[in-house]
């Protein structure tokens, strides 16, 4: 017996189960996100949430020397807004990122 064979047959039977099924659950979370049912952006109230999220992220990163080189000569407050914006529709909330 080769069980490398063996492996990819019984692969070969339930990979369409397995792809049917992510399928599915990319189209359920896709239809939810247009609908603004995504409960994660309600969870985290709200824009105001998202607001908190992205400024305690960019205190984070402006205190950290690690990091701070990726940011020298950068506009963060115009960073912030749009990555504020691009959280906001991503996690369900309006439309509205535009963006860079």
């Amino acid at each position: 017996p080769d069980a490398g064979r063996d492996a990819v047959a019984a692969c070969g039977k339930i990979r369409q189960d397995v792809t049917t099924g992510c399928t599915v659950r990319m189209e359920v979370a896709k239809k939810n996100m247009e609908k603004g049912k995504d409960g994660l952006f309600k969870q985290i109230h709200g824009e105001s949430g998202v607001e908190l999220f992205v400024e305690r992220l960019y205190d984070m990163i402006v205190s950290d020397s690690r990091i701070q080189k990726f940011f020298i000569g950068k506009n963060i407050s115009q960073i912030r807004e749009g990555l504020k914006l691009y959280f906001t529709e991503l996690l369900g909330g309006p439309k509205i990122y535009k963006g860079r």
